[in-house]
């Protein structure tokens, strides 16, 4: 799948409570892609639990992603490729998560100004 956004970092509330014990919960960043346009998926049915159609906005990267490569890219527009699934773990902030294969915009230096969507 290939999928354009922009790139941003949210803080969110992790193990162990996930937000249930906020003095005990550590800390987490995941990185999302605001889509250039929202897309529209429909989610296989597996041994007859269906699942409605999603329309999403933003997806949460995982897989081969350098988080420390990635904060420069903060706020850019990105082409990534990669696998889409289902909110599946803790971990998983938005219903759809991308599993990031490859983003080739990380061959060249981000340029210094910031596109907006």
């Amino acid at each position: 799948m290939e999928l354009s956004g922009r790139l941003v970092q949210e803080h969110r509330a992790g193990p162990p409570g996930y937000g249930e014990t906020p003095d005990r919960d550590e800390k987490i960043s995941v990185f999302l892609l605001q889509l250039t346009d929202s897309l529209s998926i429909c989610c296989d049915s597996v041994e007859g639990e269906s699942h409605p159609a999603l329309r999403v906005a933003k997806v949460q990267l995982t897989g081969r992603i350098d988080p420390k490569q990635l904060t420069h890219y903060l706020g850019h527009t990105l082409t990534l490729y990669g696998t889409l699934n289902r909110q599946t773990w803790a971990t998983d902030f938005t219903p759809i998560v991308m599993r990031v294969d490859s983003i080739p915009g990380f061959r060249s230096a981000p340029s210094a100004s910031v596109s907006s969507i």
